[in-house]
């Protein structure tokens, strides 16, 4: 059984691509925070980043309705990365997202800022987004 379920902040804007065939993928990374008190009654705190991807139309969805900052809950599948770069072995273990829960209620516009009815459509287009690999899709 492979299932990662946690809740953090958005440490940074989500970065939404596309793959060459329109497939949305979106990146972002979660900072959970964890506190406790020691025996001597001292307060402890751990920051853990979990880097997180999304695809298709949870991946739009985040990218539109999320921000640096964003209280979210991510239930998905833990997901191991190994590749070799300059003759050194890589690894990182993230998150593929099944689901991104929106906490905070808060717009991903600035306060006062209006969004358009209708956006351009040179933004929505996956031409228009810098794309992602085909190696980026978990399936």
């Amino acid at each position: 059984m492979n299932i990662a379920i946690f809740l953090g902040n958005m440490t940074a804007d989500p970065e939404l691509k596309y793959t060459p065939n329109g497939t949305a993928v979106c990146r972002f990374t979660v900072a959970i925070n964890k506190r406790w008190k020691t025996a001597s009654g001292e307060t402890k705190e751990e920051v853990s980043f979990i880097q997180v991807k999304a695809f298709k139309g949870q991946a739009e969805a985040c990218a539109e309705y999320t921000h640096k900052g964003s209280l979210v809950l991510v239930q998905g599948e833990l997901k191991q990365e190994r590749w070799e770069k300059d003759g050194q072995k890589h690894e990182k273990v993230g998150v593929v997202a099944f689901h991104v829960k929106f906490l905070d209620g808060k717009p991903a516009a600035a306060p006062g800022a209006t969004k358009p009815a209708t956006p351009p459509a040179a933004a929505t287009s996956p031409a228009a987004a810098a794309p992602a690999s085909e190696d980026d899709i978990p399936f």
